[in-house]
């Protein structure tokens, strides 16, 4: 890459603009919310946390962390238990546990007010090569929320305290479907009810935290779309339409048939 510290393009062989390339191949199709944000810091880890409103019934959050070169060769470092040099399956399983551990330890979600244990999630590592070197790579942690039964809208908040070597930026986006959508979204504390909330869709903070008392959380209020449940009934009665106008046009051809033998 072409902020590689040296020797990284050497190791693998490619040139600058190729190995820049196969990462952000690798970032834009690795994951959910991977395409998102093609952004890296060589020097950092970057965390990127996509809320995807799947239906009224769920919503999946998909968590990515994306080390930089400097950071991923200790971590590489860290989980080559046969020092041999190489990244193989094990490790790099081990790779993705690791921040599964950490994602459960510090993001805070809770829902309608109760706070969200997060279940095992689909986990996927993407590396650029296996070889233990400033190589950047990526984990994908993608995590299944199910929306309590409480009527058609829900607030759910995001908390971001997520501990990673080299802290660099963090980034929460929310993406939309026709079943459930975003009524509105705030950063920090609650604002007044006269405060028309915005639709902001992405909220991104830049470095580590400045210190403790500094908040991060992003709410989200969500609600079943109208315009779908609006759809169910004249779905319906297209449907048993089609299946009269089905077993009339059925009986007359057998009436036809049998007038025709008689």
């Amino acid at each position: 890459m072409a902020n590689a510290p040296d020797g990284v393009n050497r190791r693998t062989g490619l040139t600058p603009v190729v190995s820049a390339l196969t990462f952000f191949a690798l970032v834009l199709g690795g994951g959910g919310s991977a395409s998102a944000h093609p952004e890296w810091s060589p020097i950092r880890v970057n965390r990127y946390a996509k809320v995807v409103l799947e239906s009224d019934a769920r919503v999946r959050l998909v968590y990515t962390i994306l080390y930089g070169e400097g950071p991923a060769l200790a971590a590489r470092k860290s989980v080559d238990l046969d020092a041999n040099g190489r990244v193989d399956e094990r490790e790099k399983l081990l790779l993705g546990k690791r921040a599964a551990t950490a994602v459960e330890a510090g993001l805070r979600v809770s829902l309608d007010g109760a706070p969200v244990v997060l279940g095992a999630p689909a986990i996927e590592v993407g590396l650029v090569g296996a070889a233990v070197a400033p190589e950047p790579y990526s984990v994908d942690l993608s995590y299944a929320i199910t929306l309590a039964a409480r009527g058609p809208r829900h607030e759910l908040v995001l908390d971001d305290h997520v501990e990673v070597p080299s802290e660099g930026d963090t980034e929460i986006s929310i993406e939309e479907t026709p079943e459930l959508v975003l009524v509105g979204d705030f950063h920090g504390r609650r604002p007044s009810p006269e405060v028309a909330l915005e639709k902001q869709k992405l909220f991104t903070f830049r470095g580590p935290r400045f210190s403790v008392l500094e908040d991060r959380s992003v709410t989200l209020r969500l609600a079943a779309a109208p315009a779908l449940r609006g759809r169910v009934a004249p779905l319906l009665v297209a449907a048993l339409v089609a299946l009269v106008l089905s077993i009339g046009i059925g009986g007359a051809a057998l009436r036809w048939r049998a007038r025709r033998r008689a």
